[in-house]
């Protein structure tokens, strides 16, 4: 008998166990079942091809997807054709084995496969609302469960132009070999299936969707694997297999520049503070922010050839971390000149140790640019309450309770007031509509981020900051602020004559102050009329640090520089004196000038000493009013702010400055 006298008439339409009986029955080698089995579905698809043809003219709509028919027609037909061959070849195989071989049915059985091929073999990743933008990838069982459930659904194919459902929707990544592709599930038992070049939607029966729904349960104590994505786009097929491990959100990684090493914390364990000295109350937190660790990473840590005095320079930045147990711990202080002090301790190990660097301007510049940005998101979370202990107030004005546009600036045990009501306040959000009454007091503060004013109203409502937000205050808080104004501004009440003062004290202070101003800027500009400044390029030095200077070929010190500074200023308050880090610089035994100015208030119209404040022993204070408005730039109404200026008596009667408040 040859390939072509078989009669396969009668498979067309034979039920499974006719088939499965037949095939039981025929032996057959492994060898000679695989060319039987290709060569009878070779016969089947020539047999069919002219009806399939007939079929896809008349078939019209929902198109059913289906197991395979050729797979139950070619598994009969194989054993029909073994069968055949067992009666001519059946003396070769006698002379072979002297007993017949047992053959396994299921060597022959159909594969049931999805409408976009084999699944089985595929990768997984997964989905949903709870975990995104997070994927992640099933235990082995699940994977299984899923593309078994995916390969034998039945699929009914609709229009792609179906309306999508509302709801939630879990994703299912598939990548068969380096194929990509990725299938939506929907609340209305219809799957999306997309790769990058086409989409398709299908309607799955409900134990397929069933099966599907809980085989992609997320479950890590059974072995799923969460993934954070480098690439937050769960839209892109192909950007969700670029991340190819996970990454334990709950940790991070530190770079300790002393122990040249990367230790793994909590993030929760890490915190920061900006612009001040560490201070545990007003540090924010890292746990949002794990990744953004990695700077120190990619930062260059220089050790510093020399020991600066931090004594007047920002801390920029000011970085602790522990790990679980508070055995290591961790510090690191970044200052406004580009040094940096870091400092550890491993109780674990019993390793210890400390450095001291010089940072690139570049980078300490990006560290202190991301912890800012950071420190912004959350207080835009905060209540007012909250916000103020994060920002530590470095200077605060009140305004006149009679007039909202004269401001003062308060002092210690007066800001501290102010702070701690604050603080102690409950702020209760308003809408935006929310009427306000009159204007009873204004209170601004400049705080180490940024400037925010709380205006109060006889109402109890606070309006705060250039957003304009609203909330309603106790009455307590209210006429606090209210009480903290009348007894600032009556202290602060200046006097043309105080008892037993010389009458000319008041003419002398305004001389004085203006003497100061243009002294302070002179040196700042670099004294020319007193130091010797090579402005040539062969004076120029680069520090190498993003910093560079004019030599000063006069002095060899900066204490050079003081003393002749402190024959206008009184070195009793530290600001009165200049320190290595701007604007001048001393390197190696020389002194240099960096060529750099301060901004200035645009707003700023004018000053004037108006009137003598107290005296002490040894110091005369004044008070100064200093005008600003929107005059020369826009239309900002004007105000005016008091502060206070004091000159230091000497011994021999002359005067030397003390407190100064540059004014623009």
């Amino acid at each position: 008998m040859n390939d072509k006298e078989l009669n396969l008439d009668a498979l067309e339409n034979a039920d499974e166990d006719t088939i499965k009986k037949i095939a039981a029955d025929c032996p057959a080698s492994d060898e000679e079942k695989e060319r039987m089995f290709a060569m009878s579905r070779k016969i089947y698809k020539e047999r069919t091809k002219e009806s399939n043809n007939i079929n896809d003219m008349e078939v019209s709509g929902v198109d059913v997807y289906k197991r395979p028919a050729w797979l139950k027609f070619a598994a009969a037909a194989a054993a029909i054709a073994i069968a055949a061959g067992a009666v001519t070849g059946g003396g070769i195989l006698l002379k072979r084995h002297r007993t017949q071989p047992k053959v396994d049915s299921s060597e022959i059985e159909e594969r049931a496969m999805s409408p976009f091929g084999d699944l089985s073999g595929c990768r997984v990743r997964l989905s949903n609302a709870a975990i995104a933008p997070a994927v992640f990838e099933p235990n082995e069982e699940n994977r299984t469960a899923l593309l078994t459930a995916l390969n034998e659904g039945e699929w009914n194919k609709i229009s792609p132009d179906t309306p999508l459902p509302d709801g939630e929707s879990e994703l299912i990544y598939l990548m068969n070999d380096t194929k990509p592709c990725r299938l939506t599930l929907y609340g209305d038992h219809t799957i999306c299936y997309e790769d990058n070049s086409s989409k398709e939607r299908y309607e799955i029966d409900i134990d397929t969707e069933n099966a599907v729904r809980e085989a992609i349960k997320y479950d890590p104590e059974a072995g799923d694997e969460l993934i954070y994505l480098d690439v937050n786009d769960l839209n892109n097929i192909n950007s969700v297999w670029l991340t190819t491990s996970s990454l334990n959100p709950d940790y991070t990684d530190i770079y300790v520049p002393p122990a040249g090493k990367i230790f793994t914390v909590p993030a929760k364990n890490c915190r920061f503070c900006v612009n001040e000295k560490w201070d545990a109350e007003a540090a924010f937190s890292c746990e949002n922010i794990p990744e953004a660790l990695s700077i120190f990473t990619e930062m260059e840590w220089k050790e510093a050839d020399c020991q600066p005095n931090f004594g007047d320079d920002i801390c920029y930045v000011a970085f602790r971390c522990s790990d679980q147990d508070g055995l290591f711990n961790y510090s690191l202080n970044v200052y406004s000149n580009g040094y940096a002090y870091a400092e550890y301790s491993d109780k674990s190990t019993g390793e210890a140790g400390s450095g001291l660097y010089m940072l690139k301007t570049q980078d300490y510049e990006s560290l202190h640019s991301a912890f800012v940005n950071e420190a912004y998101v959350q207080l835009n979370n905060m209540d007012p309450a909250e916000e103020i202990k994060h920002c530590k107030p470095l200077l605060m004005q009140i305004s006149r309770t009679d007039d909202t546009s004269k401001l003062l600036n308060l002092y210690d045990n007066a800001m501290n007031t102010a702070a701690d009501a604050l603080k102690a306040a409950s702020w209760e959000a308003l809408p935006d509509d929310a009427e306000c009454g009159e204007e009873v007091c204004r209170l601004r503060i400049n705080e180490n981020l940024y400037l925010q004013t709380y205006y109060f109203y006889d109402n109890n409502v606070a309006v705060i900051g250039y957003e304009k937000k609203k909330y309603s205050v106790s009455p307590e808080l209210t006429d606090t602020i209210k009480s903290l104004s009348d007894y600032a501004w009556k202290i602060a009440e200046p006097h043309s004559q105080l008892e037993n003062e010389a009458p000319d004290t008041l003419e002398r202070g305004k001389e004085a102050y203006q003497n100061a101003l243009e002294t302070k800027s002179k040196f700042n500009g670099g004294a020319l009329y007193l130091l010797d400044i090579d402005t040539s390029s062969e004076g120029y030095r680069d520090f190498g640090d993003g910093y560079g200077g004019y030599l000063v070929r006069n002095v060899s010190s900066i204490d050079e520089i003081n003393e002749m500074y402190h024959q206008t200023f009184s070195d009793r308050y530290p600001e009165n004196s200049f320190t290595d880090g701007g604007p001048y610089y001393e390197r190696d035994g020389k002194v240099y000038w960096y060529v750099g100015g301060r901004g200035s208030n645009i707003y700023y119209l004018g000053t004037e000493v108006v009137g003598i404040l107290r005296r002490t022993d040894d110091e005369i204070f004044f008070a100064v009013e200093n005008s600003y408005g929107g005059a020369n730039v826009d239309d900002t109404p004007p105000w005016t702010e008091q502060t206070e200026f004091s000159v230091v008596v000497q011994p021999d009667g002359s005067w030397r400055v003390g407190k100064l408040t540059v004014p623009y």
